[in-house]
């Protein structure tokens, strides 16, 4: 389900999360069929991109971390192992 702003609850609160741990995001929205959320790790060369349903992590060329929903029993499993990696990324 979208909230008015057109991101779902998973979106806004893996941004938030993150953004918690690791320090303010520029997010840009892209997307044309579906609204996703990108922007760089603070102090690296990673990028995250948050989806509907799902996360990624990639530094160039390289995968991460990659997960959707479906890998977890439940989506705030799926957000702590984001934050996680995105954390030892960052440090």
């Amino acid at each position: 389900m979208l909230a008015p702003d057109g991101l779902t609850l998973f979106q806004h609160r893996a941004s938030a999360q993150l953004c918690t741990v690791v320090g303010a995001i520029a997010f840009q929205r892209l997307g044309q069929s579906e609204t996703y959320l990108a922007g760089k790790l603070p102090g690296t060369d990673a990028s995250v991109f948050i989806y509907v349903d799902g996360a990624q992590i990639h530094a160039g060329p390289e995968a991460l971390f990659l997960a959707e929903r479906e890998d977890y029993a439940a989506p705030q499993d799926l957000i702590q192992g984001f934050v996680a990696a995105a954390q030892s990324v960052a440090t």
